[in-house]
């Protein structure tokens, strides 16, 4: 029964830290794709910039990275902004494993809803 007991918290101990490590590198790799645009805007001033929200991924993440101000949008909150306006949103797909190398995608796409359809 202890032996049960004991592999049962270490198991809880490894995912909750697999979660955390994952959590890491959803920040490294956002706060490193908010660098590249920010050296691509040089000169403009961009004040906030939009995250697509997931649970799994977003959940944890800071709303403010390197002074810059970060919403993260819902389904319903990226629709509703399309209705206004084209804007910019970045969309973090979930981890992979390739080639023995973990790989985050970090996707810029211009959103605007037209004829009832939200269009990325």
């Amino acid at each position: 029964m202890k032996r049960f007991i004991i592999l049962s918290i270490l198991t809880i101990l490894t995912i909750k830290l697999m979660a955390q490590e994952s959590n890491n590198i959803y920040f490294e790799s956002l706060k490193l794709h908010l660098k590249y645009l920010e050296d691509l805007h040089k000169g403009k001033l961009i004040n906030i910039y939009f995250v697509e929200a997931d649970l799994q991924i977003t959940n944890s993440l800071p709303r403010e990275i390197n002074g810059l101000t970060i919403e993260y949008l819902d389904k319903e909150a990226i629709k509703k902004k399309g209705k206004q306006s084209q804007f910019h949103l970045i969309v973090i797909k979930p981890l992979e494993v390739r080639n023995d190398k973990i790989v985050v995608n970090v996707i810029d796409y211009f959103v605007d809803y037209s004829k009832h359809n939200l269009n990325f």
